[in-house]
Protein backbone atom coordinates (compact mmCIF):
# COMPACT_ATOMS: atom_id res chain seq x y z
CA UNK A 1 0.00 0.00 0.00
CA UNK A 2 1.40 3.36 -1.01
CA UNK A 3 2.31 5.75 1.78
CA UNK A 4 -0.33 8.47 2.13
CA UNK A 5 0.57 12.12 1.77
CA UNK A 6 0.81 14.22 4.96
CA UNK A 7 -2.43 16.07 5.50
CA UNK A 8 -3.80 19.05 7.36
CA UNK A 9 -7.01 18.74 9.37
CA UNK A 10 -9.79 20.90 7.91
CA UNK A 11 -12.42 22.60 10.08
CA UNK A 12 -15.24 20.21 9.11
CA UNK A 13 -13.31 16.99 9.47
CA UNK A 14 -11.76 16.85 5.99
CA UNK A 15 -8.08 16.36 5.33
CA UNK A 16 -6.07 18.62 3.04
CA UNK A 17 -2.73 17.40 1.68
CA UNK A 18 0.12 19.74 2.56
CA UNK A 19 0.91 20.02 -1.14
CA UNK A 20 -2.57 21.48 -1.71
CA UNK A 21 -2.16 23.96 1.15
CA UNK A 22 1.15 25.03 -0.36
CA UNK A 23 -0.54 25.58 -3.72
CA UNK A 24 -3.23 27.73 -2.10
CA UNK A 25 -0.72 29.92 -0.28
CA UNK A 26 1.52 30.08 -3.33
CA UNK A 27 -1.49 31.36 -5.33
CA UNK A 28 -2.15 34.03 -2.69
CA UNK A 29 1.50 35.06 -2.87
CA UNK A 30 1.59 35.21 -6.68
CA UNK A 31 -1.80 36.92 -7.09
CA UNK A 32 -0.93 39.67 -4.62
CA UNK A 33 2.78 39.81 -5.43
CA UNK A 34 3.66 39.11 -1.82
CA UNK A 35 0.60 40.76 -0.23
CA UNK A 36 1.56 40.51 3.45
CA UNK A 37 -1.90 41.00 5.04
CA UNK A 38 -3.32 38.08 3.03
CA UNK A 39 -0.33 35.87 3.80
CA UNK A 40 -0.59 36.69 7.51
CA UNK A 41 -4.26 35.71 7.43
CA UNK A 42 -3.23 32.37 5.98
CA UNK A 43 -0.66 31.98 8.73
CA UNK A 44 -3.37 32.43 11.40
CA UNK A 45 -5.51 29.60 10.00
CA UNK A 46 -3.76 26.84 11.94
CA UNK A 47 -0.31 25.61 12.96
CA UNK A 48 0.34 23.76 9.70
CA UNK A 49 -0.75 26.70 7.56
CA UNK A 50 1.48 28.94 9.65
CA UNK A 51 4.55 26.81 8.90
CA UNK A 52 3.94 27.03 5.16
CA UNK A 53 2.79 30.66 5.04
CA UNK A 54 5.89 31.76 6.94
CA UNK A 55 8.11 30.67 4.07
CA UNK A 56 6.21 33.03 1.75
CA UNK A 57 5.96 35.91 4.24
CA UNK A 58 9.73 36.12 4.41
CA UNK A 59 10.40 35.16 0.79
CA UNK A 60 10.95 38.79 -0.22
CA UNK A 61 12.34 41.59 1.94
CA UNK A 62 12.56 45.30 1.12
CA UNK A 63 15.35 47.49 2.47
CA UNK A 64 14.64 51.21 2.19
CA UNK A 65 16.44 52.65 5.20
CA UNK A 66 18.83 51.87 8.03
CA UNK A 67 15.93 51.05 10.38
CA UNK A 68 14.74 48.23 8.14
CA UNK A 69 18.27 46.92 7.73
CA UNK A 70 18.71 46.79 11.50
CA UNK A 71 15.34 45.03 11.92
CA UNK A 72 16.30 42.38 9.38
CA UNK A 73 19.67 41.85 11.05
CA UNK A 74 17.97 41.25 14.41
CA UNK A 75 15.50 38.79 12.88
CA UNK A 76 18.10 36.61 11.16
CA UNK A 77 20.45 36.71 14.16
CA UNK A 78 17.73 35.65 16.64
CA UNK A 79 15.98 33.19 14.28
CA UNK A 80 18.56 31.91 11.75
CA UNK A 81 16.05 29.49 10.17
CA UNK A 82 14.05 32.47 8.86
CA UNK A 83 17.06 33.55 6.81
CA UNK A 84 16.62 30.37 4.76
CA UNK A 85 13.17 31.57 3.67
CA UNK A 86 14.49 34.77 2.08
CA UNK A 87 14.82 34.41 -1.69
CA UNK A 88 14.61 38.00 -2.95
CA UNK A 89 15.97 41.23 -1.51
CA UNK A 90 14.96 44.61 -2.92
CA UNK A 91 17.16 47.58 -2.04
CA UNK A 92 15.58 50.93 -2.88
CA UNK A 93 16.61 53.83 -0.68
CA UNK A 94 15.17 56.62 -2.83
CA UNK A 95 11.47 57.33 -2.29
CA UNK A 96 8.92 59.35 -4.25
CA UNK A 97 9.19 62.13 -1.66
CA UNK A 98 12.75 62.87 -2.68
CA UNK A 99 16.26 61.56 -2.67
CA UNK A 100 17.51 59.99 0.49
CA UNK A 101 21.24 59.53 0.79
CA UNK A 102 21.97 55.88 1.41
CA UNK A 103 25.74 55.76 1.74
CA UNK A 104 25.70 55.71 5.54
CA UNK A 105 23.96 52.33 5.75
CA UNK A 106 24.02 50.73 2.31
CA UNK A 107 27.79 50.60 2.15
CA UNK A 108 27.81 48.07 5.01
CA UNK A 109 24.70 46.13 3.94
CA UNK A 110 26.59 43.23 2.25
CA UNK A 111 28.98 42.82 5.18
CA UNK A 112 26.13 42.58 7.68
CA UNK A 113 23.84 40.22 5.73
CA UNK A 114 25.91 38.00 3.45
CA UNK A 115 26.83 35.66 6.33
CA UNK A 116 23.15 34.92 7.03
CA UNK A 117 21.32 34.84 3.69
CA UNK A 118 22.57 31.54 2.28
CA UNK A 119 19.41 30.91 0.22
CA UNK A 120 19.13 34.36 -1.34
CA UNK A 121 18.46 34.06 -5.08
CA UNK A 122 17.69 37.58 -6.33
CA UNK A 123 19.01 41.03 -5.44
CA UNK A 124 17.19 44.02 -6.89
CA UNK A 125 18.62 47.54 -6.65
CA UNK A 126 16.05 50.17 -7.54
CA UNK A 127 16.32 53.97 -7.77
CA UNK A 128 19.86 54.24 -6.43
CA UNK A 129 20.71 57.88 -7.03
CA UNK A 130 24.09 57.79 -5.32
CA UNK A 131 25.50 54.40 -6.30
CA UNK A 132 28.79 55.94 -7.34
CA UNK A 133 29.36 57.23 -3.80
CA UNK A 134 29.18 53.95 -1.88
CA UNK A 135 29.82 51.29 -4.55
CA UNK A 136 33.56 51.24 -4.03
CA UNK A 137 36.14 48.50 -3.54
CA UNK A 138 35.01 47.89 0.05
CA UNK A 139 31.36 47.48 -0.98
CA UNK A 140 32.06 45.02 -3.78
CA UNK A 141 34.55 42.99 -1.75
CA UNK A 142 31.74 42.10 0.70
CA UNK A 143 28.92 42.01 -1.88
CA UNK A 144 30.92 39.22 -3.53
CA UNK A 145 30.03 36.90 -0.63
CA UNK A 146 26.38 36.67 -1.64
CA UNK A 147 27.46 33.45 -3.34
CA UNK A 148 23.94 31.99 -3.65
CA UNK A 149 22.60 34.92 -5.73
CA UNK A 150 21.77 33.95 -9.31
CA UNK A 151 19.83 37.02 -10.47
CA UNK A 152 20.87 40.68 -10.22
CA UNK A 153 18.43 43.45 -11.21
CA UNK A 154 19.46 47.10 -11.61
CA UNK A 155 16.43 49.33 -12.17
CA UNK A 156 16.41 53.13 -12.48
CA UNK A 157 19.89 53.34 -10.96
CA UNK A 158 22.40 56.13 -11.55
CA UNK A 159 25.61 54.48 -12.75
CA UNK A 160 28.46 55.12 -15.09
CA UNK A 161 30.23 52.46 -17.14
CA UNK A 162 32.79 51.66 -14.42
CA UNK A 163 30.17 50.98 -11.72
CA UNK A 164 27.98 49.02 -14.12
CA UNK A 165 30.90 46.78 -15.10
CA UNK A 166 31.72 46.21 -11.43
CA UNK A 167 28.16 45.05 -10.69
CA UNK A 168 28.24 42.69 -13.69
CA UNK A 169 31.40 41.09 -12.27
CA UNK A 170 30.48 41.20 -8.58
CA UNK A 171 28.80 37.84 -7.90
CA UNK A 172 30.48 34.49 -8.59
CA UNK A 173 27.22 32.57 -9.03
CA UNK A 174 25.42 35.17 -11.16
CA UNK A 175 23.56 33.71 -14.17
CA UNK A 176 20.92 36.40 -14.88
CA UNK A 177 21.66 40.10 -15.28
CA UNK A 178 18.70 42.46 -15.77
CA UNK A 179 19.30 46.17 -16.40
CA UNK A 180 16.34 48.53 -16.78
CA UNK A 181 16.63 52.26 -17.48
CA UNK A 182 19.95 53.50 -16.15
CA UNK A 183 20.20 57.14 -15.08
CA UNK A 184 23.18 59.51 -15.43
CA UNK A 185 25.60 59.43 -12.51
CA UNK A 186 25.84 62.94 -11.06
CA UNK A 187 29.02 62.38 -9.06
CA UNK A 188 32.56 61.71 -10.19
CA UNK A 189 33.99 58.23 -9.55
CA UNK A 190 37.69 58.88 -9.21
CA UNK A 191 38.70 55.24 -8.85
CA UNK A 192 36.97 52.50 -10.83
CA UNK A 193 35.62 49.66 -8.63
CA UNK A 194 37.31 46.26 -9.03
CA UNK A 195 36.12 43.52 -11.40
CA UNK A 196 36.15 40.56 -9.04
CA UNK A 197 34.86 37.63 -11.04
CA UNK A 198 33.65 36.38 -14.42
CA UNK A 199 30.19 34.88 -13.79
CA UNK A 200 28.71 32.42 -16.31
CA UNK A 201 25.75 34.48 -17.51
CA UNK A 202 22.96 32.56 -19.21
CA UNK A 203 20.37 35.36 -19.38
CA UNK A 204 20.74 39.06 -20.16
CA UNK A 205 17.94 41.64 -20.17
CA UNK A 206 19.08 45.07 -21.31
CA UNK A 207 16.10 47.44 -21.43
CA UNK A 208 17.72 50.85 -21.57
CA UNK A 209 15.39 52.82 -23.80
CA UNK A 210 15.95 55.90 -21.62
CA UNK A 211 19.73 55.58 -21.49
CA UNK A 212 22.16 57.47 -23.69
CA UNK A 213 23.29 55.29 -26.57
CA UNK A 214 27.06 55.49 -25.82
CA UNK A 215 26.51 53.94 -22.37
CA UNK A 216 24.66 51.00 -23.85
CA UNK A 217 27.12 50.58 -26.69
CA UNK A 218 30.21 50.74 -24.47
CA UNK A 219 28.77 48.31 -21.94
CA UNK A 220 27.74 45.78 -24.58
CA UNK A 221 31.06 46.00 -26.37
CA UNK A 222 32.86 45.43 -23.08
CA UNK A 223 30.54 42.59 -22.08
CA UNK A 224 30.84 40.64 -25.29
CA UNK A 225 34.50 41.34 -25.99
CA UNK A 226 36.23 41.70 -22.62
CA UNK A 227 33.75 40.73 -19.93
CA UNK A 228 31.74 37.65 -19.10
CA UNK A 229 31.19 36.56 -22.67
CA UNK A 230 34.74 36.97 -23.84
CA UNK A 231 35.76 33.45 -24.84
CA UNK A 232 32.62 31.95 -23.22
CA UNK A 233 29.77 33.09 -25.45
CA UNK A 234 28.24 29.63 -25.33
CA UNK A 235 26.87 30.23 -21.81
CA UNK A 236 24.53 33.04 -22.88
CA UNK A 237 21.31 31.50 -24.22
CA UNK A 238 18.63 34.12 -23.47
CA UNK A 239 18.79 37.81 -24.41
CA UNK A 240 16.18 40.58 -24.40
CA UNK A 241 16.84 44.06 -25.73
CA UNK A 242 14.75 47.17 -25.16
CA UNK A 243 16.05 49.91 -27.46
CA UNK A 244 15.32 52.82 -29.78
CA UNK A 245 16.22 53.37 -33.40
CA UNK A 246 19.49 54.98 -32.26
CA UNK A 247 20.72 51.68 -30.82
CA UNK A 248 19.87 49.48 -33.80
CA UNK A 249 23.51 49.08 -34.81
CA UNK A 250 24.49 48.06 -31.28
CA UNK A 251 21.83 45.33 -31.19
CA UNK A 252 22.82 44.11 -34.65
CA UNK A 253 26.48 43.88 -33.62
CA UNK A 254 25.51 41.92 -30.52
CA UNK A 255 23.44 39.44 -32.53
CA UNK A 256 26.36 38.99 -34.89
CA UNK A 257 28.43 37.82 -31.92
CA UNK A 258 25.94 35.76 -29.91
CA UNK A 259 23.02 35.02 -32.25
CA UNK A 260 23.98 31.45 -33.08
CA UNK A 261 23.98 30.50 -29.36
CA UNK A 262 20.60 32.00 -28.44
CA UNK A 263 17.56 29.92 -27.55
CA UNK A 264 15.43 32.93 -26.60
CA UNK A 265 15.39 36.43 -28.07
CA UNK A 266 13.22 39.36 -27.05
CA UNK A 267 13.08 42.66 -28.94
CA UNK A 268 11.21 45.70 -27.61
CA UNK A 269 11.44 48.81 -29.78
CA UNK A 270 10.49 52.09 -28.13
CA UNK A 271 9.39 54.68 -30.70
CA UNK A 272 11.02 58.10 -30.46
CA UNK A 273 8.28 59.88 -32.39
CA UNK A 274 4.51 59.76 -32.21
CA UNK A 275 4.20 58.39 -35.74
CA UNK A 276 6.56 55.45 -35.58
CA UNK A 277 5.75 53.27 -38.62
CA UNK A 278 8.95 54.31 -40.38
CA UNK A 279 10.96 53.55 -37.24
CA UNK A 280 9.57 50.03 -37.12
CA UNK A 281 10.33 49.66 -40.84
CA UNK A 282 13.93 50.82 -40.41
CA UNK A 283 14.67 48.68 -37.36
CA UNK A 284 13.13 45.54 -38.78
CA UNK A 285 15.15 45.84 -41.95
CA UNK A 286 18.35 46.53 -40.00
CA UNK A 287 18.02 43.79 -37.37
CA UNK A 288 18.57 40.42 -39.03
CA UNK A 289 16.76 37.79 -36.99
CA UNK A 290 18.28 35.18 -39.28
CA UNK A 291 21.42 35.53 -37.17
CA UNK A 292 19.60 33.44 -34.52
CA UNK A 293 18.90 30.09 -36.24
CA UNK A 294 18.57 28.05 -33.03
CA UNK A 295 15.77 29.97 -31.31
CA UNK A 296 13.06 28.07 -29.50
CA UNK A 297 11.36 31.24 -28.20
CA UNK A 298 10.87 34.70 -29.72
CA UNK A 299 9.24 37.79 -28.15
CA UNK A 300 8.41 40.93 -30.17
CA UNK A 301 6.05 43.91 -30.04
CA UNK A 302 2.65 43.50 -31.64
CA UNK A 303 3.60 46.44 -33.88
CA UNK A 304 6.27 44.20 -35.37
CA UNK A 305 3.58 41.87 -36.62
CA UNK A 306 1.57 44.78 -38.06
CA UNK A 307 4.51 46.32 -39.92
CA UNK A 308 4.79 45.39 -43.58
CA UNK A 309 8.41 44.29 -43.54
CA UNK A 310 10.40 41.16 -44.19
CA UNK A 311 11.29 40.86 -40.50
CA UNK A 312 9.46 37.59 -39.89
CA UNK A 313 10.49 36.23 -43.26
CA UNK A 314 14.06 36.32 -41.97
CA UNK A 315 13.28 33.75 -39.25
CA UNK A 316 15.36 30.63 -39.86
CA UNK A 317 14.73 28.91 -36.53
CA UNK A 318 13.32 25.49 -37.39
CA UNK A 319 12.85 24.59 -33.70
CA UNK A 320 10.85 27.70 -32.74
CA UNK A 321 8.20 26.58 -30.25
CA UNK A 322 6.96 29.75 -28.52
CA UNK A 323 6.06 33.06 -30.18
CA UNK A 324 5.18 35.93 -27.84
CA UNK A 325 3.72 39.36 -28.59
CA UNK A 326 3.97 42.34 -26.25
CA UNK A 327 0.75 44.36 -26.25
CA UNK A 328 -0.32 47.47 -24.35
CA UNK A 329 -4.07 47.11 -23.99
CA UNK A 330 -5.50 49.61 -21.51
CA UNK A 331 -8.85 49.30 -19.84
CA UNK A 332 -11.69 50.81 -21.90
CA UNK A 333 -9.61 51.11 -25.06
CA UNK A 334 -10.40 49.43 -28.35
CA UNK A 335 -8.51 46.13 -28.73
CA UNK A 336 -5.55 46.03 -31.13
CA UNK A 337 -5.84 44.40 -34.54
CA UNK A 338 -5.34 40.75 -33.59
CA UNK A 339 -6.87 39.41 -36.79
CA UNK A 340 -3.82 40.42 -38.82
CA UNK A 341 -1.81 37.79 -36.94
CA UNK A 342 -3.70 35.01 -38.67
CA UNK A 343 -1.61 35.18 -41.87
CA UNK A 344 1.62 35.20 -39.87
CA UNK A 345 0.65 32.20 -37.75
CA UNK A 346 -0.40 30.27 -40.84
CA UNK A 347 2.88 30.95 -42.62
CA UNK A 348 5.14 27.94 -43.06
CA UNK A 349 7.91 29.85 -41.26
CA UNK A 350 6.06 29.24 -37.99
CA UNK A 351 4.87 25.69 -38.63
CA UNK A 352 6.86 24.50 -35.60
CA UNK A 353 5.21 26.98 -33.17
CA UNK A 354 3.14 25.24 -30.49
CA UNK A 355 2.37 28.13 -28.14
CA UNK A 356 1.48 31.78 -28.87
CA UNK A 357 1.61 34.14 -25.90
CA UNK A 358 0.25 37.65 -25.51
CA UNK A 359 2.05 39.65 -22.82
CA UNK A 360 -0.20 42.55 -21.81
CA UNK A 361 1.76 45.52 -20.48
CA UNK A 362 -1.42 47.60 -19.99
CA UNK A 363 -4.00 47.62 -17.20
CA UNK A 364 -6.85 45.92 -19.05
CA UNK A 365 -8.11 42.75 -17.27
CA UNK A 366 -6.63 39.59 -18.74
CA UNK A 367 -10.13 38.19 -19.26
CA UNK A 368 -10.97 41.17 -21.51
CA UNK A 369 -7.81 40.69 -23.53
CA UNK A 370 -8.49 36.97 -23.86
CA UNK A 371 -12.06 37.58 -25.06
CA UNK A 372 -10.81 39.97 -27.76
CA UNK A 373 -8.19 37.48 -28.94
CA UNK A 374 -10.65 34.58 -28.93
CA UNK A 375 -13.04 36.60 -31.08
CA UNK A 376 -10.33 37.67 -33.55
CA UNK A 377 -8.52 34.33 -33.79
CA UNK A 378 -11.12 31.64 -33.04
CA UNK A 379 -9.38 28.82 -34.91
CA UNK A 380 -6.12 29.20 -33.03
CA UNK A 381 -7.87 29.86 -29.71
CA UNK A 382 -10.00 26.72 -29.95
CA UNK A 383 -6.88 24.67 -30.63
CA UNK A 384 -5.46 25.77 -27.28
CA UNK A 385 -2.46 27.54 -28.81
CA UNK A 386 -3.08 31.00 -27.38
CA UNK A 387 -2.20 32.18 -23.88
CA UNK A 388 -2.66 35.61 -22.25
CA UNK A 389 -0.24 36.67 -19.51
CA UNK A 390 0.39 39.78 -17.44
CA UNK A 391 3.59 41.06 -19.02
CA UNK A 392 4.27 43.56 -16.23
CA UNK A 393 4.88 40.71 -13.79
CA UNK A 394 7.26 38.72 -16.01
CA UNK A 395 11.01 39.21 -15.72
Amino acid sequence: MAESLPCVEARHGGRLPIELVDQVIQYVYAAGLGDLPSLRSCALTCHHWNNIARTYIFRRVDLTCQKRLRSLERVVENAPHIANYIREMTVGPMTSQGRRHSKSWLQHMPENLSQWLDALHTVRFIRLSDAGEFCDAEFFSTFYYFTSVKRLILEDCAMNLAVLKAFACSLPGLTELIIVDLLPLLVTVWEAPPLLTTPPLTKLVLDVTNTASPTMENFMNWLFVHGNCGGRLHTLHSVEFGFTILDTKVVTNALNKIGSNLKHLGLHIKPMFETSEWEQEFVHRAVDIGLCPNLTSLTVDLATAHSKTSFFMGVKAKELRTLSFRIDMKEGERPPDFESLSDILLDSTFSSVENVQFLNMGDSPLSTVEDAIAKALPNFYNRGMLQVLNGRHIE
